[in-house]
């Protein structure tokens, strides 16, 4: 690690393996009592293989609806995110640490990056395990009887949007890029791609296009602004709202109908993005508060509000200039 790099960076790598381990036995439903013995094993595989571990895999899985294949791609993903969130504390502990106890931090840049490679092989796993999950949730646990298992059952909203996150969360995974691309463009691409993996798995009940390509946005803003910062998140939003506008007709009724419709769904983006960044902010807001930013009705008590956030006003100032 260079003199350059804070070691906070290093401190942030290795909390996020311990955080990547931790959700994978949450995910796959592993007591306290078991976990102790679930790293033991990991770690002595570890210890046998170390030298073989590529860190240049991604993961791979199959989406399909036999209960056996969709248990064992759960198993073998939850343990590649076990062993490779392992692998990066390994890498600190036998390799980094000591170099930095020694002086030697030109050296260390090598063994940073295969650390960090590791830590994306776990977060990539950790992906694909959530979506097998909720794939299999979704398809089995809870269904009463034989019969249910043979056809699909009509998925009901709650079932499908940790779907449609964690698909979302694995296409941006495999397509890194698509952070910088344009709203629209990022969501219709991402739409397409559930679209056909629905219709050939029928894991999803889409019957409004519409409200998936909303839930593909929510679940998109969320990966963004971890890329872009969440300053990110009301530009994409604003410019999501634009691009579903109609055209400006040259009808001059329709065109005045297209000009107030775009006010209102312009000021409603803006109302969610104050919103947003005042939760971000201030965590815990009063449920008056809440309902106060939703109820405003005009452009310059957004602007107020935003403008107050920016100065650093806290959220009572912010609160009260909301009534004038």
């Amino acid at each position: 690690m260079s003199s350059t790099q804070p070691k906070s960076a290093l401190q942030n790598i290795l909390t996020k393996a311990h955080g990547y381990i931790q959700q994978a036995f949450e995910l796959k439903g592993i007591g306290y009592e078991k976990r102790d013995e679930e790293l033991t094993s990991i770690r002595n595989e570890i210890e046998f293989t170390s030298s073989n571990i590529d860190l240049s895999i991604e993961p791979s899985f199959v989406i399909s609806q036999d209960k056996k294949t969709i248990d064992s791609q759960i198993l073998e993903n939850y343990r590649q995110c076990l062993l490779y969130a392992l692998h990066t504390e390994r890498i600190n502990s036998r390799e980094l640490a000591p170099m930095i106890a020694i002086g030697q931090n030109h050296f260390t840049d090598p063994i940073l990056a295969r650390m960090i490679a590791a830590l994306i092989n776990a977060r990539a796993h950790l992906t694909a395990l959530e979506i097998l999950i909720n794939i299999k949730n979704k398809h089995y646990d809870g269904r009463a009887s034989k019969a249910a298992h043979a056809k699909h059952l009509k998925p009901s909203k709650k079932e499908d949007t940790p779907i449609i996150k964690a698909l979302v969360k694995y296409i941006h995974y495999k397509n890194l890029d698509l952070s910088k691309a344009k709203t629209k463009e990022r969501i219709d691409y991402i739409s397409k791609i559930i679209i056909n993996i629905n219709k050939e798995y029928k894991i999803l009940d889409i019957s409004d296009i519409g409200e998936l390509k909303t839930d593909i946005l929510e679940a998109s803003l969320e990966i963004t602004d971890k890329f872009k910062g969440p300053r990110a998140r009301i530009t994409d939003r604003l410019a999501w709202i634009r691009s579903q506008q109609p055209n400006t007709s040259a009808d001059n009724e329709n065109s005045m109908l297209n000009e107030t419709t775009l006010t209102l769904n312009f000021n409603e983006g803006m109302k969610t993005a104050l919103l947003y960044m005042l939760v971000e902010k201030f965590s815990d807001m009063p449920t008056v508060t809440i309902k106060k930013i939703k109820s405003i009705k005009t452009k310059e008590q957004i602007e107020r509000g935003l403008a107050l956030l920016s100065r650093g006003a806290s959220l009572s100032e912010i609160s009260a200039a909301m009534d004038t």
